[in-house]
């Protein structure tokens, strides 16, 4: 694995590979194991259930708009009666 990062059997940085590389590189592999855990997923999961609650009790029945995008699926639902849902998908 460390010779994808640019280090040669020995640690060292390989010739023709810069210091910015190497770094972009190492958090980007970094990023990648920490999303790619199961602990994250879940808690990927558990916020999505929360966000559709929060919709579900308080946006929607109260007739509240928030900020970008969702909003706008929002609006659009209190006009052609079309589900939130459907709109975030698109």
């Amino acid at each position: 694995m460390e010779e994808s990062l640019g280090l040669d059997q020995y640690g060292s940085l390989r010739e023709g590979y810069d210091t910015g590389s190497f770094l972009r590189d190492l958090a980007l592999s970094a990023l990648q194991a920490a999303v790619s855990g199961p602990i994250l997923r879940e808690l990927g999961a558990v916020l999505a259930a929360v966000v559709a609650l929060n919709y579900k009790l308080f946006i929607v029945p109260n007739k509240f708009a928030p900020a970008g995008f969702n909003g706008l699926a929002t609006m659009i639902q209190y006009k052609l009666n079309i589900s939130v849902g459907y709109m975030s998908l698109l």
